[in-house]
């Protein structure tokens, strides 16, 4: 009896031993399938970028090096290192309130010398800040960003100041290097850059509209007018970040799936092995999926995708974290980043269109009776509110506040 009872003891526990071995085999061949899978499909996605003309690199994308004798990077180097940590008094509003003229003028002694050397800067265009393309993500220093948007700041500032004395040549030039700041940025394949100089050209814009007078004359309304039909395009500003962004994936989830020394120091983003491994491979091939159908939006109006845009980003928010950790993190406002270039397409058009109004009514004696001028905002002619003498856009989130000052033309002879 006793014997009879180990042998069936025996034999249970060799099938639990035999059941566990049988379960373990069967994770490990479905790891081994899932990943098999995953490593398809996310090789899936780096030929069809590869294909359909994408850049899966960024040093692919990177902007074409400057001759040292025509660079002006050691200029520039020189001139925004004040700017890295600006102080900007409280009282001082660049977007659409009254400047006090004391304050700025005071704020700005600080920085004359900085401001007669961007003036002087030859070859003001020609400007690369050594970044290592090779290294992708790691390669961007966001302090030259800042720095270039805090001196455009003071630049545009500036420009307000020589206005209100009376110099609009002089505020003209501080806005001509704000725009060549701008400038520096246009070949870069970094979604950031692309905003701030997306940044730089609103504080332009907001500039110019403080800077044409009450009263303007033709000739300085003209001179306005060719300076602001001589700035340089935003189109397809956005698009080239997220097209850079998608390289930048690319090439970070390149380099997780290689032994090297970043995945060496973090073990826990390497997807070169471990149990995690077809998971963040699925994670990374839907990742480089999505940006890629935000390359593919950002070519059509603002108007025309900005619902599809919402879709996209609730879709993503909605996604479990422990399944798509590296979309979660890795997954920019694209809302923002495409609404921010169709507004700065819309002041454009109000600047230009405000103008010529101003010139229409020195001309012929009385403003237009209507403009025809499509909002890229809500693909609608733009709002000319002759009762309140003032062109604008009737995009819901800009209609009212202070915000809407600042991308609106009051007409200046306006009774």
């Amino acid at each position: 009896m006793e014997s009879g009872s180990k042998k069936r003891h025996s034999r249970f526990l060799l099938r639990i031993c035999l059941g566990f071995g049988l379960l373990g085999l069967l994770l490990i061949v479905s790891w081994f399938g899932a990943n098999f899978l995953a490593t398809w499909d996310l090789d899936s996605v780096y030929e069809n970028l590869l294909k359909d003309g994408y850049a899966i690199a960024l040093s692919d994308l990177a902007p074409p090096p400057i001759p040292e004798e025509e660079s002006s990077t050691k200029s520039y180097q020189k001139v925004l290192e004040p700017f890295e940590d600006l102080d900007v008094p409280e009282d001082l509003d660049l977007f659409g309130n009254p400047v006090d003229l004391d304050i700025a003028t005071d704020w700005l002694k600080e920085h004359q010398s900085s401001m007669k050397a961007f003036l002087s800067i030859e070859n003001p265009t020609k400007c690369r800040f050594g970044w290592e393309y090779e290294k992708g993500l790691f390669a961007i220093k966001v302090d030259v960003l800042t720095s270039a948007r805090e001196a455009s700041r003071a630049l545009t500032l500036q420009a307000k100041i020589h206005s209100m004395n009376g110099n609009q040549e002089g505020a003209r030039e501080c806005l001509i290097r704000t725009h060549d700041m701008s400038r520096l940025f246009e070949k870069e394949p970094y979604i950031f850059a692309q905003l701030i100089r997306i940044n730089i050209r609103e504080m332009i814009f907001s500039a110019i509209n403080d800077c044409v007078p009450s009263v303007p004359e033709q000739k300085e309304l003209e001179s306005w007018q060719n300076f602001i039909h001589s700035l340089t395009p935003i189109e397809g500003a956005v698009e080239f970040g997220f097209r850079g962004w998608v390289a930048i994936q690319a090439q970070l989830f390149q380099s997780l799936q290689e032994e090297n020394s970043f995945t060496r120091e973090n073990p826990d983003l390497a997807i070169n092995g471990g149990v995690y491994d077809p998971i963040l491979k699925w994670d990374a091939a839907y990742s480089l999926r999505t940006i890629r159908k935000v390359v593919e939006l950002a070519k059509s109006p603002y108007y025309r995708i900005h619902q599809k845009l919402e879709l996209l980003t609730e879709e993503v928010s909605e996604l479990p974290r422990w399944k798509y950790p590296l979309t979660l993190m890795l997954f920019p406002n694209i809302h923002m980043a495409l609404k921010m270039e169709a507004l700065n397409k819309c002041r454009l058009l109000i600047l230009k269109t405000g103008i010529r109004c101003e010139l229409d009514r020195l001309e012929y004696g009385s403003y237009p009776e209507q403009i025809n001028i499509i909002d890229p905002l809500t693909g609608k002619p733009l709002e000319y509110d002759r009762e309140i003498g003032r062109i604008h856009t009737t995009h819901p989130t800009y209609i009212t506040g202070r915000k809407s000052d600042s991308i609106a033309w009051k007409l200046r002879n306006f009774k």
